[in-house]
């Protein structure tokens, strides 16, 4: 009960803010304060902008409550490792180039569990839903891309396999995140203030989001930083033998 109570609480928080902004700008406009028609666009483009982020909230809070009810439902399929990371790869390489940071795919796995002989790529296969895979992954370079400046470096790619399981990584080297924030990271509206300039923090979900879809996928997630050095996010998922 004490739960619910504070999430209420934080979701009214999080939604006031945009409300209370939207409302003034329409007031504004309604009441003929502004003559201008320029002004008059550079309003609604506001309320426009502050409506998508509303929007974007509370999808975030719907699926986060589908994933915590175990009400989402998974389109599985197996696919091979190398070749989802490659697709992952190709598919952000352009936002990450653009964001002004070198982008680089690890394989082999930094550390070999099993010997390099039999590590055969093509034949290491995940089951996965493809469009939460690439959610998750999109989530992480993205919250990489905001806490790293220009000239910076970040790299996915595969950390280890061993018989039963495979763990990824994304990795940066940007602000890092402090000791007293890293056991909250993947809580809800737990948010971080971008280190990089013109970025938004988001809704605070992102992460909590990104846990709950590796676990749906019955892995694990975890992650390592150090403040001024960097963040690596580990995702362990098991193989499948065909």
């Amino acid at each position: 009960e004490r739960f619910r109570r504070d999430l209420l609480s934080t979701i009214s928080h999080e939604l006031r803010t945009p409300i209370t902004t939207i409302q003034g700008y329409a007031e504004t406009i309604l009441h003929c304060a502004v003559n201008d028609s320029s002004q008059i666009t550079k309003y609604l483009q506001i309320i426009y902008a502050k409506t998508q982020g509303l929007n974007r909230l509370i999808g975030d809070i719907m699926q986060l409550t589908k994933l915590e009810a175990q009400q989402l439902t998974l389109n599985i399929s197996h696919v091979p490792v190398w070749k989802m990371l490659q697709q992952i790869y190709n598919k952000y390489e352009l936002d990450v180039r653009n964001a002004e940071l070198a982008f680089t795919l690890k394989w082999p796995p930094t550390q070999e569990k099993i010997p390099a002989e039999e590590i055969n790529p093509g034949q290491i296969y995940i089951a996965v839903d493809l469009d939460r895979f690439d959610q998750i992954f999109a989530n992480l370079i993205f919250n990489s891309i905001k806490q790293t400046l220009p000239g910076g470096i970040l790299q996915i790619g595969c950390h280890y396999i061993t018989k039963n399981e495979i763990v990824c990584f994304v990795k940066d080297n940007g602000s890092g995140i402090s000791p007293e924030k890293l056991p909250y990271i993947f809580d809800r509206f737990s948010k971080g203030k971008p280190y990089r300039p013109g970025y938004s923090g988001g809704s605070g979900l992102g992460l909590a989001i990104t846990k709950q879809l590796v676990e749906a996928h019955k892995g694990r997630i975890w992650v390592e930083s150090e403040v001024g050095v960097g963040t690596v996010f580990f995702i362990a998922l098991p193989t499948v033998t065909l």
